[in-house]
């Protein structure tokens, strides 16, 4: 367990990181984003973006095939990622505790109480230490519950997955469901 002095004091530190010129200097430089002014007419107004090079024309062909990100984007976040990684390296550990003091303060792991429809009654639950619920139902009446779908499972291989809008059909025989699987 953390102490509440090392929780304050790492927090502080987290907030200082970077700030001193020292610690700029050794750490790693921050990329230059480079000025590509654009001329963006709107409205019947003119003005020049020297950084609206960053959003792709094809935005939403990136959301769903982050491949097609152009190269000279991606280099540049590349870039930027790097940079941050470097500056927050020396907080991992730090990083680390914190993320497991939250979660250990977390109230039941966010397990809600069943939402009767119909039937049934629906719920999620969070097994100790998972970053994804399950999704299930339960019958009002009695009965076995059944999972409609392990997001864990579902996450397992990938790097990223979130969940959006889990529902069920009115008539109770789908579950359906939107998942994000690049954080785009």
């Amino acid at each position: 367990m953390i102490s509440r002095r090392e929780l304050l004091a790492g927090t502080a530190a987290l907030a200082l990181l970077g700030n001193s010129p020292r610690h700029r200097s050794t750490i790693a430089t921050p990329p230059v984003t480079p000025r590509i002014p654009v001329r963006i007419e709107q409205l019947g107004r003119v003005r020049v973006d020297d950084y609206a090079w960053l959003k792709p024309t094809n935005w939403l062909d990136v959301w769903r095939e982050p491949g097609r990100l152009n190269r000279n984007i991606l280099g540049y976040l590349e870039k930027e990622n790097r940079y941050c990684d470097a500056v927050l390296e020396a907080t991992e550990r730090l990083q680390s505790m914190l993320l497991r003091e939250m979660k250990r303060h977390a109230p039941g792991a966010s397990n809600a109480p069943p939402v009767p429809d119909g039937p049934y009654a629906y719920f999620t639950r969070f097994a100790p230490g998972a970053q994804h619920p399950t999704y299930l139902r339960r019958p009002r009446a009695g009965g076995p519950e059944k999972v409609l779908l392990d997001a864990g499972q579902l996450a397992s291989g990938k790097p990223f997955l979130a969940i959006r809008n889990p529902i069920h059909s009115p008539d109770h025989r789908w579950f359906a469901w939107a998942e994000d699987t690049t954080g785009a």
